[in-house]
């Protein structure tokens, strides 16, 4: 009876233990909205060669969390049968505006590919219904040139004339054996399945669009709140040129995910994640975050040999690289480390020094290093004062994962965020640093 009562009161115990714990986990604290999501209207506009239907998945996630979504169908694409000659720049843009003044409210303005061009036109006409405009992979041109002028100029790109089919009038333009270019071009990290899904929708693209010039008020588009998604691994818009189109429009806002140039078909969950994420971030808050251009703050921090290590002496004259993690010993975070391990020799042969940073205590740092033949320093930050000086943004309710290129004069020169992929950190580094041929 004895060991009953004492399995009860136990079995209790963990109950108002887990209940304090989850409403610790759901409230956080009570003046802290980092992770609260507010409802918000996301519009979707696709890129060529596409229609709404490639949206799909991030859109059901999306909208599982209370969002509204309203994913586009362009003239000529999917489903919309209007003919070639209404298939132009303006009457693209004219349909996105339509859906968005149907939204009682602002919008979050998503573009992908030459979708990116159809949105900074798009916004730049009504910029007071745009709360947020985000690129995936998205043109952004300046105003007075077209997506044609712009694309030529990516020396990256396997879009060549060499794949493309032309119709006889030279309106459109499709694929040579979309079998082979489709999952080779636009979804090389696709399943088969999510490659069928892209041959099985193909149509030809139309032409006219792509050369027409935007005209827009490049004041409205500064004032503009602008994120850019990357695509490490895009073979339609290579990672360099997205980086050369980024740096030119002045986006300071960067997310990154390791992928081709179609990231919400084969990539979804990562897409979505961080769309989401965008619901509760503002300029005001991405502000707080060091962007390329910014020098870093001065810190002294201990490592995990108990030494310390000062920002002022220690980064003086030297590039190095600082990433930020949320856990020891967690698998991500395993491989993270043992990634930028593996390529320790690349960074120090170039002079480049690693340092890894999170809120674990010297001792936690000690036995991870130990563990894991570590060869750079691990720096501990005990309340997290240097995470939030470098502005590094939680994730799943834990530190992000963001990697900090900084120069011998203390600039950030590249930075890199992504919390699901730790080993890609030390490949995009090294793709940043890696001299263009």
């Amino acid at each position: 009876m004895r060991k009953t009562t004492e399995k009860i009161k136990g079995i209790v115990l963990k109950i108002v233990f887990l209940s304090f714990l989850f409403a610790g986990i759901t409230s956080c604290n009570a003046n802290d909205d980092s992770n609260k999501t507010d409802h918000k209207t996301f519009v979707l506009v696709h890129g060529s060669w596409q229609a709404s239907f490639a949206w799909d998945d991030v859109k059901q996630q999306l909208e599982k969390q209370g969002h509204q979504v309203i994913a586009l169908e362009l003239q000529g694409h999917g489903i919309d049968n209007s003919p070639i000659a209404e298939a132009t720049l303006a009457n693209y843009v004219s349909r996105v505006k339509t859906a968005i003044n149907a939204v009682n409210g602002k919008v979050i303005l998503v573009g992908h590919s030459f979708g990116g061009a159809i949105i900074t036109q798009t916004a730049t006409e009504i910029p007071n219904k745009i709360e947020k405009l985000v690129y995936i992979a998205g043109f952004v041109p300046p105003s007075g040139k077209s997506v044609f002028e712009l694309s030529s100029q990516d020396k990256g790109s396997s879009i060549t004339p060499e794949v493309l089919l032309f119709s006889a009038d030279g309106t459109t333009a499709t694929f040579k054996n979309p079998d082979v270019t489709i999952p080779k071009i636009f979804c090389q990290d696709g399943t088969q399945k999510q490659n069928d899904l892209l041959i099985k929708n193909l149509k030809p693209e139309p032409l006219a669009p792509h050369g027409t010039p935007l005209q827009y008020d490049k004041t409205v588009f500064e004032s503009l709140e602008k994120y850019y998604i990357y695509t490490t691994e895009d073979r339609a818009i290579s990672y360099v040129f997205q980086q050369k189109m980024v740096q030119e429009a002045g986006i300071t806002n960067t997310f990154s995910i390791q992928s081709g140039h179609s990231p919400f078909v084969s990539q979804p969950k990562e897409v979505y994640t961080i769309l989401n994420d965008l619901t509760t971030i503002n300029d005001l808050a991405m502000k707080n975050e060091l962007k390329i251009g910014d020098k870093i703050p001065n810190f002294s921090l201990q490592d995990h040999n108990g030494k310390t290590f000062n920002s002022v002496t220690d980064l003086e004259g030297v590039t190095s690289v600082i990433y930020f993690y949320p856990k020891d010993e967690s698998g991500v975070c395993t491989k993270e480390a043992c990634a930028f391990r593996d390529s320790y020799q690349d960074f120090t042969a170039a002079g480049i020094q690693v340092i890894g940073i999170n809120s674990a205590g010297i001792e936690s740092h000690k036995q991870f290093a130990q563990k894991n033949n570590l060869p750079f320093r691990l720096l501990s930050d005990p309340g997290n004062k240097v995470i939030k000086q470098f502005g590094v943004k939680n994730a799943l309710f834990l530190t992000g994962r963001e990697t900090f290129v900084v120069n011998d004069k203390g600039i950030v020169v590249h930075k890199f965020r992504d919390f699901f992929k730790g080993e890609a950190h030390a490949q995009e580094v090294l793709q940043f640093l890696k001299p263009v041929k």
